[in-house]
């Protein structure tokens, strides 16, 4: 790559922004492969820019716009935040990326792996997350540990590698809760929970909602395990119907105001109202968000399999093979039985994601 310096906006001593550098009118630049020319001045930011192109190119700036001759290549810009990184960025000038992917090919690792273009080796930035999930016995990536930069989420790292793989540490998913909870408060949990289901009635809900609709089963089916844990089924009926009435209507389309639908055009999951609105149930029918909602469903359909051993009347394989992009040839989510089915993997794992909420008044309130 060619290699320039250049800067914002110049301003002389009367305060007048301009270059500072040249004679000629034009303010003409050029930049040829076996040198580069460096503008000298002081920006407003004082930041000082490196600009790399893959083949000669023409500049010419007046006070506040900067436009080049026909050009045909790769231009690439970077900020220079200290004189001594400006070794490392011309090293690896020269490769860049043009898209990238996330893997999930192991369990709790999530691998990133980006398509590059040039040569030699590809130059990002992490950021603190990144950097203490990083392997740290993969040999494919360098940290370049004196490499930062500054960001709005902390010092990001250099590292080097068109491959990274982020490994959290393994969480263990399980029905109950990981420490358990004391005899002794059994009996003030119990009467708790027993005012909580009795209040339990599928026909004042008034959301359409899927995602707020989604919260409802999913904490109606935390109350069956907390009564299990605690020793107390004699309410796992009342939650077991109250699953079966908030549940079904969304896997058969019979819920009316909103429901599942298969979308064959991108091969996945939308709501009804998604379907005619982009912002409705937060942009569901635009792919956002999928793994809150779908998660509360989903939640709660597996535990209404483990609290009914015989029947579970709506299909959770066919929610499971949508998102696993298996195509479903059908308007709605029809009836299937699966009693003999067996859903290990569910069972085992009935919700893997551990993504941060973001920290709003909605996400907040999550259980």
């Amino acid at each position: 790559m060619l290699k320039a310096e250049i800067f914002d906006r110049f301003k002389n001593e009367k305060g007048e922004f301009k270059p500072s550098l040249y004679d000629d009118a034009k303010g003409l630049l050029q930049f040829y492969e076996s040198s580069f020319l460096s503008i000298e001045g002081e920006t407003i930011l004082e930041m000082s820019w490196l600009l790399y192109a893959s083949r000669p190119i023409n500049l010419s700036y007046d006070v506040s716009t900067i436009t080049s001759s026909e050009f045909s290549g790769i231009i690439r810009i970077t900020v220079l935040p200290e004189p001594k990184f400006e070794a490392v960025l011309d090293r690896f000038s020269s490769c860049y990326p043009i898209s990238g992917d996330a893997v999930f090919t192991k369990p709790f690792c999530l691998e990133y792996k980006w398509d590059k273009r040039g040569w030699g080796d590809l130059l990002m930035l992490a950021h603190p997350l990144h950097l203490h999930l990083l392997w740290s016995t993969d040999c494919s990536v360098t940290i370049l540990e004196d490499f930062k930069y500054n960001s709005i989420d902390g010092e990001l790292v250099g590292v080097v590698g068109d491959s990274w793989v982020l490994k959290s540490d393994p969480i263990a998913v399980t029905w109950h809760s990981i420490r358990g909870v004391k005899e002794e408060s059994y009996s003030v949990i119990i009467e708790a929970l027993v005012k909580d289901v009795d209040a339990l009635n599928s026909s004042t809900i008034s959301t359409t909602s899927s995602y707020f609709y989604g919260k409802l089963i999913a904490r109606a089916a935390r109350f069956a395990l907390i009564a299990e844990e605690v020793c107390y089924p004699e309410v796992i009926p009342a939650i077991r119907q109250f699953l079966k009435d908030m549940i079904e209507p969304w896997m058969d389309g019979t819920f009316g105001a909103n429901g599942f639908l298969y979308d064959p055009k991108w091969g996945g999951i939308m709501t009804k109202q998604g379907s005619l609105d982009p912002g409705a149930d937060f942009g569901f029918g635009i792919y956002n968000d999928h793994h809150y909602h779908l998660g509360y469903f989903i939640y709660g359909i597996v535990v209404l399999a483990k609290i009914e051993d015989n029947i579970v009347d709506h299909t959770v394989e066919a929610l499971l093979l949508n998102g696993l992009k298996v195509p479903l040839q059908m308007k709605f989510f029809i009836a299937v039985p699966f009693a003999n089915v067996e859903l290990d993997e569910v069972k085992k794992n009935p919700q893997k994601s551990n993504i941060a909420a973001l920290k709003d008044e909605f996400w907040t309130k999550r259980e």
